[in-house]
């Protein structure tokens, strides 16, 4: 469900913070809660190629969103304003509020019928499992490939999300099993992975972001990708991609996260 304007510009520092966590998606606001704008990460934004794809003003402090947000999305949503994405945060970008129809341009969505309200946060891609995957755990991850298990605390959050490793990703992980590597680094990785890993299979996390079709890419618009970073606030040095399957697609009572690459993020 959309937040209404008002909330989200009346304290744009929850706003940022949100966004400082991972595992946090986009939302839709507007007036009256309507889904007329979406707030998403700079990180997706720069992603999806939306400095190629728009043009893009200057850096927005928070002091202005919390003064000019409203306004300025009303005067977008209306045609009174051109629509422009507006980066903003308080030092360097954060976020980046645009409205609903650059949201879908920007993830190569298609436009709602005439007089449809739509909310383009919220997109079910009716897919099933590629039939090669299969049902893994973080722990037996660790044990196929010579690595250590995870550190968990007795009252972990459990499962809510089967996983399910496509074989694209197992040969990712390959390079964690070859004896030359440097083993402190291969198990840093492994760390880093395997807590990715664990907050998608227990709900803690939903990903960093949805990608989209992008020429040259494909269509990835049912995918979501997730950051793995070396220390907390550092640049993401894999991307870990995977797609949400309905329960009903693995013939199991909860739905599945189907691992499909871990791969270096682009530049």
């Amino acid at each position: 469900m959309a937040q209404r304007i008002e909330v989200v510009q009346a304290d744009p520092e929850q706003v940022l913070e949100r966004f400082r966590v991972e595992g946090r998606l986009p939302f839709s606001f507007g007036a009256e809660g309507r889904p007329d704008a979406v707030m998403l990460s700079h990180d997706e934004f720069v992603a999806l190629d939306g400095y190629a794809k728009f043009e893009v003003p200057g850096l927005t402090d928070p002091v202005s969103i919390r003064e000019h947000l409203a306004a300025e999305i009303a005067d977008m949503v209306s045609g009174r304003l051109g629509p422009v994405p507006i980066p903003w945060g308080e030092e360097t970008p954060e976020a980046v509020a645009m409205t609903a129809a650059q949201y879908r341009e920007l993830r190569g969505d298609d436009d709602p019928p005439a007089g449809v309200k739509d909310d383009p946060t919220v997109r079910s891609y009716d897919v099933a499992p590629v039939e090669t995957s299969t049902d893994v755990t973080v722990d037996g991850l660790g044990d196929r490939y010579g690595l250590p298990r995870l550190a968990r605390d007795a009252a972990a959050t459990p499962p809510v999300y089967t996983l399910l490793a496509g074989e694209g990703f197992l040969q990712d992980l390959q390079p964690l099993a070859d004896p030359a590597q440097d083993r402190d680094s291969v198990e840093h990785v492994w760390e880093v992975l395997a807590l990715t890993l664990d907050d998608l299979a227990s709900g803690r996390s939903d990903g960093r972001h949805r990608l989209g079709f992008q020429p040259g890419r494909g269509d990835l618009r049912d995918c979501v990708v997730s950051y793995l970073r070396p220390e907390p606030g550092a640049p993401a040095v894999y991307w870990l991609i995977f797609r949400e399957i309905d329960a009903r697609h693995v013939g199991g009572d909860r739905p599945a996260r189907e691992l499909l690459t871990l791969t270096h993020a682009p530049d």
